[in-house]
């Protein structure tokens, strides 16, 4: 059970920072490095 709780909030907390970071793109399309940093973390980590 715990293992559950654990993913969802590691998965909500992907969504949530996915979000900021394509909004951060929006803004300055220079900044697709982050995206692409995140992506490699997150394949890292899971």
């Amino acid at each position: 059970m715990d293992e559950l709780i654990r993913d969802r909030s590691a998965m909500s907390l992907e969504a949530a920072i996915r979000a900021q970071l394509e909004k951060l793109i929006i803004l300055n399309r220079t900044r697709t490095d982050y995206i692409e940093k995140f992506e490699e973390l997150i394949e890292i980590y899971t």
